[in-house]
């Protein structure tokens, strides 16, 4: 490469290219002569290899931090896992089931369970900051923010391993949480294209407001219900997972038993086993009742063993041989 240098130590002809001296550059006295001539020929070897290579595509960020289907059937192609079936209305407490079931699990507050692994616990840590947030100590209104899906049309799933102590054994769990427009689609709509999960499904939460059981809204509570069953009815292909029919804020209210027997009749006319539970997903600080109460029931009868059902893939359904054997694989080797 060649290079000029210059014996003035003032010269400028690098910053302005006129000389100090008022001399011709190329004719200057004081001129260095070139390293090499001028006419010299760079030579840049070329064919070397990138230092990082071009990626494929553009890198991606997951859109959410909760599973899709894929990372579902994925994760069940290794191990049989638990899947919960999640609806109810806006506000009915199913988000704030979720989130007190994550923060029971954190703080090691299961008397039968403990925490062993989830892939998904940005997703527990997203919906439960609300728990964390209080007003001069406190319970506020709403404890956690209204869900919303990164793709509407897709559900997405929190994956939850608990170790079941008594058993010595693990169970995981894939539990949707959805909004409750699409339970309120599904019953005015009938928009059944979003659930077909459903028919994987090893038992269904139906999330009703238990301050609504109460209020003179018992009524139209029940009958919402009947509606949203016939729909499951519809929807499923029998034989039906298990209904668990949830009754929430147990702290604030007390549904009446006869109001509680008559959701269960309505289950079991449209040919579901149906149960019912109470819990409280938090409590004030002068309600009786504990926070948490009834959720680890709740789990505990949703990791019982059961027969194999349907599944859903795509838009059709088939028999789900494989998905037993792999149940009765993990059972052997210690899993739930």
């Amino acid at each position: 490469m060649s290079v000029d240098g210059c014996t003035q130590p003032d010269c400028t002809v690098a910053v302005t290219g006129i000389c100090v001296l008022g001399n011709p550059t190329a004719q200057c006295p004081r001129r260095i002569a070139p390293i090499s001539p001028a006419n010299e020929e760079i030579e840049v070897e070329t064919g070397l290899a990138p230092a990082l290579p071009t990626p494929e595509e553009n890198p991606r960020f997951p859109a959410s931090t909760t599973f899709g289907l894929a990372e579902v059937a994925q994760l069940s192609a290794n191990r049989y896992c638990h899947t919960v079936g999640i609806l109810g209305a806006p506000d009915s407490g199913k988000t704030a089931l979720l989130a007190s079931l994550y923060l029971l699990v954190a703080h090691d507050r299961l008397a039968d369970y403990a925490f062993a692994d989830s892939k998904t616990l940005m997703g527990f840590e997203q919906i439960s900051k609300g728990a964390r947030h209080w007003n001069n100590g406190r319970l506020p209104e709403q404890l956690t923010d209204h869900t919303q899906m990164a793709d509407e049309r897709i559900p997405g799933f929190l994956h939850l391993r608990l170790r079941a102590m008594n058993l010595e054994r693990v169970a995981d769990f894939l539990i949707p949480d959805l909004p409750g427009e699409w339970t309120e689609s599904l019953i005015d709509e009938a928009r059944t294209d979003r659930w077909d999960f459903l028919d994987s499904a090893d038992v269904l939460w139906l999330i009703v407001d238990g301050r609504g059981l109460t209020n003179g809204q018992h009524l139209l509570k029940l009958h919402r219900l009947s509606l949203l069953l016939t729909r499951l009815q519809s929807l499923l292909t029998p034989p039906y997972p298990p209904v668990f029919l949830v009754a929430t804020r147990r702290d604030v209210v007390d549904v009446p038993r006869d109001i509680l027997d008559r959701m269960k009749t309505l289950a079991e006319e449209r040919g579901f086993e149906a149960t019912v539970h109470l819990v409280a997903s938090f409590a004030g600080e002068d309600s009786e009742v504990q926070p948490g109460e009834g959720v680890e029931q709740l789990i505990h009868a949703s990791a019982a063993e059961r027969p194999a059902r349907l599944i859903a893939s795509g838009s059709g359904r088939h028999d789900i041989g494989a998905r037993e054997m792999l149940r009765y694989r993990c059972h052997a080797e210690g899993d739930v």
